[in-house]
């Protein structure tokens, strides 16, 4: 069965490093997928994102595509690493598309399109999930107070 996606859903992302080497970190807000477990807290993060740049006028309006995984990749193509942690494991995650938006507020958005590979390490009964999620994102660090 599919997992079910409605329930991760993300806080913000934050879009930091360099562009040849970016990494996408989305906090989730808590959840709890199985009545068996505790509610869960984690995050989405993708790593080894290569992009033109990390200023958000570079990025709004344009869609970046990438292989599936690291079979598909090339050396001026490379993958997205990226993975959620579930019940005690790190669950791979692939990544087809970053997508940048304005929004009315001034904010920017991504949508990210891809895969939960729930098959991989195994989680339940679930198979490998493909999801569309939006969220606006930020270029700093967030602040913690």
């Amino acid at each position: 069965m599919k997992f079910p996606t409605h329930l991760l859903r993300p806080h913000y992302a934050v879009l930091l490093g360099l562009p040849d080497n970016a990494s996408l970190t989305i906090p989730l807000h808590p959840f709890k997928w199985h009545e068996d477990y505790d509610e869960e807290e984690t995050e989405i993060r993708l790593d080894s994102i290569r992009l033109p740049s990390l200023q958000p006028e570079d990025l709004i309006g344009r869609t970046f595509r990438f292989p599936l995984n690291d079979a598909a990749a090339t050396r001026t193509t490379p993958y997205i690493d990226g993975s959620i942690y579930l019940d005690n494991v790190h669950h791979p995650i692939d990544i087809e598309s970053l997508t940048f938006q304005a929004n009315a507020d001034g904010s920017v958005s991504v949508t990210i399109k891809g895969v939960y590979r729930f098959e991989c390490e195994g989680l339940e009964d679930y198979v490998d999930t493909p999801f569309t999620l939006t969220t606006t994102v930020g270029f700093t660090e967030p602040d913690e107070g």
